[in-house]
């Protein structure tokens, strides 16, 4: 009970020093770090409280975030719910994404009638918020890199997909969230790229961070990359591509990265990228099991 009166008033904290500031998502992803501890806790009445502040305080969230807070809501048959399914549909989360989730289908079909009404309009902003034609260009370069994996002449595309990313990069238009949104499995068009690209994290660094910065992207996908990179998992780190031993040291502890036994270490370099502790994660991928909640992470 101390603990989650303590995270409601750092995020009421939070909300009166920062709510006018919607474009400095750094904050941002602090409070949802707040967040995901108290839903860690099964605190969920505390959780929905915090998503419907932060909410209020930016034009447009993170999917995963949206989603996650509508399904909660959703779990508690919270008044809040019909706020964050219009989030979902906001941040661009289809309508079949939202109704194959059964909690959130539950409470769907209780007033469906005044959520398609909600979902319409805010599909109608998501639509006219992000680069419809750059959108299809990804989607059109990501399904032509798919096709060829493991192919001849897969190197060539992925570099070519590559260049083109950071050239969008440098004109200060990288293509997040913000600017070609999302599809069904989120954050798939263009971390694929990314991820198999050698040493891509590295070279593109100073732009990740700018587009984390201005929620672009999640922390989480930031440090798949970071994973992908130090642990050469493409196959297109081949033999003449020298092992960079400086600058991938850092042991995050997910999924395709170094490991360490040193916890605390960990747990703290997990905080400087704005991720929870190991701990935290355990419990949130437990939800399922103990709750129905489709936990949604950020880095698929």
């Amino acid at each position: 009970m101390k603990n989650t009166r303590l995270t409601i008033f750092l995020t009421f904290l939070f909300s009166y020093l920062y709510g006018q500031n919607n474009k400095d998502y750094s904050l941002y992803h602090d409070r949802i770090l707040i967040i995901e501890e108290c839903t860690s806790q099964a605190s969920f009445d505390s959780s929905i409280i915090m998503y419907f502040d932060i909410f209020s305080k930016y034009n447009r969230v993170l999917a995963k975030d949206a989603y996650n807070a509508c399904q909660i809501a959703a779990l508690k048959k919270h008044k809040y719910f019909a706020d964050f399914f219009y989030n979902c549909a906001k941040s661009g989360i289809t309508k079949s994404k939202l109704l194959n989730n059964g909690l959130i289908q539950s409470e769907f079909v209780l007033d469906s009638i005044k959520l398609n009404v909600l979902y319409s309009k805010g599909n109608k902003e998501y639509l006219k918020r992000i680069d419809t034609s750059l959108r299809r260009e990804m989607i059109q370069r990501y399904e032509t890199e798919q096709k060829i994996k493991g192919k001849e002449g897969y190197s060539a595309v992925v570099k070519e997909n590559f260049n083109r990313i950071l050239d969008l990069a440098k004109q200060g238009r990288f293509p997040g969230e913000d600017l070609i949104g999302n599809s069904d499995i989120m954050e798939s068009i263009v971390l694929p790229t990314l991820l198999h690209y050698p040493y891509a994290y590295k070279v593109m660094e100073s732009y990740l961070t700018d587009a984390l910065d201005k929620g672009k992207v999640t922390p989480l996908s930031l440090i798949l990359l970071y994973d992908f990179n130090q642990t050469r998992t493409s196959v297109l780190y081949t033999s003449d591509i020298p092992v960079d031993t400086v600058n991938f040291k850092t042991s995050y502890n997910m999924y395709f990265g170094k490991q360490s036994y040193d916890f605390a270490e960990v747990n703290k370099q997990r905080a400087i990228k704005k991720i929870y502790s190991i701990a935290v994660q355990k419990n949130l991928e437990n939800l399922n099991l103990m709750y129905g909640l489709d936990y949604e992470f950020g880095f698929n």
